[in-house]
C-alpha cells in the first residue's frame, strides 16, 4: 500500500513538473486542453448521433405500425383495388392488356373481354383472386 502511495505521489509530481515548466508548460497545457475538448466534442457528437439514429428507428417503427394498423382495419377503396388488380394480372409480358377491362365495385372485381386464349382468362381470374382486398372475381 505504501508503494502505491509513493508511486501516485511521484506521478503527480512528474505531471506537475511537465505542465508547470516555465519554458514549455504553457504550450503543453494548451495542447492538453485542446485535445481534451476535441475528444469531448467527438464523444458528444457520437452520443448525439446514436440518439438521433435511435429516434429515427423508433419513428420508422411507429410509422410502420400505424400504416399496418390502418391497412388491416380498412379495405382499400375500389379505385386503389382496381390499380392493384391491374398491376398484378397484367404483369406478365404476354398478358392480354388490350382485350380485357377491369372494373371494381365494393371489392368485387369484374373482368370484361375475350382474350385470344381461353386459358388466359382463367389465369387472370386466379391472379385477381390472389390480390389482397378482393372479395370476389366475376367474368363478363
Amino acid at each position: 500500500m505504501r508503494l502505491f502511495r509513493t508511486a501516485t505521489v511521484a506521478a503527480m509530481g512528474a505531471a506537475a513538473a511537465y505542465f508547470l515548466d516555465p519554458e514549455q508548460g504553457a504550450g503543453r497545457r494548451n495542447q492538453f486542453r485542446d485535445q481534451f475538448l476535441s475528444r469531448a466534442r467527438s464523444a458528444t457528437d457520437d452520443v448525439a448521433g446514436a440518439a438521433q439514429g435511435a429516434a429515427q428507428k423508433a419513428y420508422g417503427a411507429a410509422r410502420e405500425s400505424a400504416t399496418s394498423a390502418t391497412s388491416d382495419s380498412e379495405p382499400p377503396n375500389d379505385q386503389t383495388l382496381k390499380a392493384k388488380v391491374e398491376s398484378e394480372i397484367f404483369r406478365p409480358a404476354d398478358a392480354p392488356k388490350d382485350s380485357v377491362d377491369v372494373d371494381v365495385a365494393d371489392g368485387v372485381v369484374t373482368l370484361r373481354g375475350q382474350p385470344d386464349d381461353g386459358e388466359a382468362m382463367e389465369k387472370l381470374v386466379e391472379a385477381a383472386r390472389a390480390v389482397e382486398g378482393v372479395k370476389d372475381v366475376r367474368t363478363a
